[in-house]
């Protein structure tokens, strides 16, 4: 959290996170505001110096940095966030349908839709 408060005190100061493991809900609080000069590291994922000094100079320079796997757990934790929020009720009952095992044709007639429409919203939870 010290540098949540470092970057309060002193916006636009370049920081570097150099953790162990990523620490989802405090990326995105450091990432929330203005993200430039803000750098999140794993010290497994830096395996050379060159590779390191160059992340800090992109830092310098104002860019942000993430290595691949504070990347992937921040989009991650998004979708799981975001997941059954961004359905509508329709589609939430269709998937619940689905869970039960219920064929297109089933679900159809018990929520009263064409086959077409639960093709329709099933299309929309896949996307």
């Amino acid at each position: 959290m010290q540098a949540l408060t470092i970057r309060t005190r002193i916006p636009g100061m370049g920081l570097l996170l150099f953790a162990q493991y990523v620490e989802t809900r405090y990326a995105t609080l450091l990432l929330a505001g203005d993200p430039t000069g803000i750098g999140y590291l794993l010290k497994n994922s830096v395996v050379d110096m060159p590779a390191f000094v160059a992340a800090l100079e992109e830092i310098a320079s104002g860019k942000t940095v993430l290595g691949p796997e504070v990347a992937t757990q921040l989009v991650r934790g998004a979708y799981a966030h975001k997941g059954l929020d961004r359905l509508s009720s329709r589609e939430v009952q269709v998937l619940e349908q689905m869970a039960q095992g219920m064929s297109n044709a089933g679900i159809a007639q018990k929520l009263h839709l064409s086959i077409g429409g639960v093709e329709k919203n099933i299309s929309s939870i896949s996307l």
